[in-house]
């Protein structure tokens, strides 16, 4: 376990990272003169801090907003998802927030606030990147192994699937 000193100044980071490079990157507002190995490095911290143990990732926790902004400019359309840079960004924040949900800390509420972030996405955009449709699955297949799901919710989110269409999502839930 960090201590509180180290776990601050790293909150610190993470701020600063989300707000300066990750958010106006996702959002198509940031310097596209902003180097991919920039980007790339920034979303390797966040990765690394969600799924790391010495790191406890709390609901106030600054690192589990800067995962939840991007992520909510993807549901919300405000998201470039077209860009290579904007793709990396919600690839890694789909990521680790797949590595966050496992956390026994994590409230139900999140992991079904997560699941309707998938649903709705995915039946607005039909035409996810490859890497944003991955990330999607590897957090919905995680959010319906917490336990947070019940039988009846999971056979209704694998009715609305079938309805889409979508069977790849279909069978991941199904699965479980």
């Amino acid at each position: 376990m960090l201590d509180d000193t180290w776990a601050a100044k790293l909150e610190d980071v993470v701020t600063e990272i989300s707000e300066s490079i990750l958010n106006p990157v996702v959002t198509g507002d940031g310097d596209q003169k902003l180097e991919m190995e920039l980007i790339k490095m920034s979303c390797s911290l966040l990765l690394g801090l969600s799924s790391a143990s010495s790191f406890t990732v709390t609901e106030e926790s600054m690192v589990l907003l800067s995962i939840l902004r991007p992520l909510s400019h993807l549901e919300n359309g405000h998201a470039s998802i077209h860009d290579e840079r904007a793709q990396a960004v919600l690839h890694a924040c789909l990521m680790a927030m797949s590595s966050v949900i496992t956390k026994p800390s994590m409230p139900p509420s999140l992991v079904k606030a997560m699941i309707s972030l998938v649903l709705k996405t995915s039946s607005k955009e039909k035409n996810l990147p490859d890497n944003i449709q991955k990330g999607m699955r590897s957090l919905l297949k995680e959010c319906l192994s917490s336990g947070s799901v019940s039988t009846a919710e999971q056979s209704a989110l694998a009715c609305a699937m079938a309805k889409q269409a979508d069977w790849e999502t279909w069978s991941l839930i199904v699965r479980v």
